[in-house]
């Protein structure tokens, strides 16, 4: 679905300095990096479009297969875009709309649409697409990559801090200066849509990115991990809530060192 969209200027300042421990915080959560490379997957999605639900269930059962075996990071970005066409969807963001739009700049794409797939920062297709999503996973799991990038985070009453060692530069894959991305996502979400082209649908959403900043490399502390604390929103519920980060490459968009930690707390 290709809706006329308007463009905007949507800039994330994302400066980190010094590890935040939260008060009344469990014991922090650790997830090493691995030998295997996860490979990361955006779905650019929609509560308003009715081509997105079979795109949203492949991801969450193929996807959540890849995931339980960390071997992919499936992420479900939620534009904004579609808020006006008769349904306003619960978990849009400027952001996730945004970070489609310089994607779809980047390849020259003729629109921006739903839903969207894009494989470790590739050229996107049609999301519900089964096959053409099983051959990109393959050929960018079939890729030479960085294991994933260390993370700690600790779950606090009013805060997630996080710790991510980045690699030196002569592990990572990039032409110019990295780009450092962080996510808080949810699982087990759902929504009974009441207007709009899913109106009368229970949608099952997993994956939902709740919250997204990034930032250069260049503009960290040399020698310092990639630390920052983000808000807890009322709303997420933390035993189904995971913190995820990874590298991408402003020059080729390439994705990597994903890592991620789920869930952030048990309760």
């Amino acid at each position: 679905m290709n809706p006329n969209i308007h463009r905007f200027i949507f800039t994330v300042i994302f400066m980190l300095t010094g590890y935040v421990s939260a008060q009344n915080a469990d014991a922090p959560n650790t997830a090493e990096p691995t030998s295997a490379a996860p490979v990361l997957i955006e779905l650019y999605t929609s509560q308003g479009c009715s081509s997105c639900p079979p795109a949203e269930a492949l991801l969450n059962s193929w996807g959540m297969d890849l995931f339980k075996a960390h071997k992919a990071l499936p992420l479900a970005f939620h534009v904004d875009y579609w808020d006006n066409l008769g349904w306003k969807d619960a978990f849009s963001a400027a952001f996730a709309s945004e970070r489609q739009r310089r994607h779809s700049l980047f390849y020259n794409a003729e629109s921006t649409f739903t839903p969207e797939m894009v494989v470790n920062g590739q050229l996107g297709f049609n999301g519900s697409d089964a096959w053409q999503a099983k051959t990109a996973f393959a050929q960018a799991s079939s890729l030479k990559a960085p294991a994933s990038i260390p993370l700690r985070v600790k779950a606090g009453s009013k805060t997630i801090s996080f710790s991510a060692n980045m690699p030196q530069d002569e592990k990572i894959n990039v032409i110019h200066d990295p780009v450092l991305n962080v996510v808080v996502f949810e699982n087990g979400l759902s929504t009974q849509i009441q207007r709009g082209e899913n109106s009368g649908s229970l949608l099952n959403e997993g994956f939902v990115v709740r919250y997204y900043a990034s930032a250069l490399e260049s503009t960290l502390k040399a020698d310092q991990p990639f630390t920052g604390s983000i808000p807890i929103d009322h709303d997420w519920k933390l035993s189904h809530t995971g913190v995820a980060v990874w590298i991408q490459d402003p020059q080729t968009l390439q994705c990597q060192g994903v890592n991620w930690v789920y869930p952030i707390s048990g309760k």
